[in-house]
């Protein structure tokens, strides 16, 4: 059954390939994987960095989460709603499943 819901999805290019972030859930971007013939991974926004990098730091696919940020160990962690939000966004490091796909 399809969940994802591709209106909130993100999309960057990479290495020559289209990556596919915004996923709700670790099942959610395995569906849209194997239906758009995609595979999943595990990509980093370090330190505050917009671009998106591929990694295994956060653990995420071994976990089968879709979302951690690593804030280190003074940490607070609030929506971005909240005030003060990017303030805080910027020292942590988010990590975020997404689908790599090939260029059409």
């Amino acid at each position: 059954m399809e969940t994802f819901n591709s209106e909130k999805l993100s999309s960057y290019q990479i290495d020559h390939q289209k990556l596919v972030t915004g996923f709700a859930t670790y099942t959610d971007a395995e569906s849209y994987a194997a239906k758009f013939g995609g595979k999943v991974v595990e990509i980093g926004f370090r330190d505050g960095n917009d671009n998106p990098e591929i990694t295994s730091d956060g653990r995420l696919i071994e976990k089968k989460l879709h979302y951690f940020v690593d804030a280190g160990p003074e940490y607070r962690f609030i929506h971005s709603s909240d005030s003060g939000f990017r303030h805080y966004l910027k020292p942590a490091n988010v990590y975020e499943i997404a689908v790599l796909l090939p260029l059409s």
